[in-house]
Order: structure tokens, then sequence, then C-alpha cells
């Protein structure tokens, strides 16, 4: 029996890949780089608790960056793949918060408060950052 290697991609759907790659490259930095991300993140994630009138605005914020996030995902795993120093435990862990933000963002009701939910939304957001290498 014979085992049959995967069709390589057509030389449009080489185009078409590097298109989305690129793409999806800009997204991330366009992302990382603007401070309305960061200020959402610091808001959600600081010592005091936002303004109860602040959250909805907040977790549709956050929802909106784990999207970009979560679309990003071959990006943000090519990036570990490639990396000189492989770390086959930082892809899984960021193949696993890539998991559990599409998960929240599936799933508002995962914590019991909106507060609650806006925290689990930035935590996810700010592990993934994290991963990524990318900080304020």
């Amino acid at each position: 029996m014979s085992v049959s290697a995967p069709a390589r991609p057509s030389p449009q759907e080489d185009v078409l890949l590097l298109i989305n790659g690129l793409t999806r490259a800009r997204d991330l930095t366009a992302l990382s780089e603007a401070a309305r991300t960061w200020d959402a993140l610091d808001l959600a994630t600081g010592p005091s608790a936002p303004a109860a009138h602040e959250i909805p605005a907040l977790i549709t914020e956050l929802q909106g960056i784990l999207h970009t996030l979560v679309g990003c995902a071959p990006r943000l795993l090519a990036i570990h793949r490639k990396a000189v120093v492989s770390e086959q435990a930082e892809e899984a862990a960021m193949e696993n918060v890539l998991l559990r933000a599409q998960a929240l963002l599936r799933n508002p009701a995962a914590a019991q408060t909106e507060l609650g939910y806006l925290r689990l939304l930035a935590g996810s957001a700010g592990v993934i950052f994290d991963l990524a290498g990318d900080t304020p």
C-alpha cells in the first residue's frame, strides 16, 4: 500500500496563502501597536475595577481584540515554529490559550459576572501577547 503526499498548492493558492499571511502580519502589528489595545487591557486588569458603565464597552473592545488574535492563530503559531530556539512547550501554550479564547468568544456566560468575563477576556489576550513577545 502506498502513501500519497498531500497535493502541493497551486500557484494561485500559493499567492493567496502569501497574501493572507501578510494580511495577518499587518493585523497583528496594527493590534499590538494600537494604544487603545493596551489601554483596554490596562483598564480591564488594573488593581481597581473599571466603572460599571465602562464594562460593556471594554467587553466589546476586548472581544474584538480576541477575534483578531484568534483569526491570526496560524500566524501566531508559525512565529513559534520558525523561532530560532523552538520551544514545543510555548507552541502548545499558544495553542491552548487560542482555544480558550475561542471558547470565551463563543460563550459570554463563561463567568458569572460581566466583570469576571471582562477579566477572562483580558487575561487571554494578555497571555497571547506575552507568548507572541508583544508588550507595550
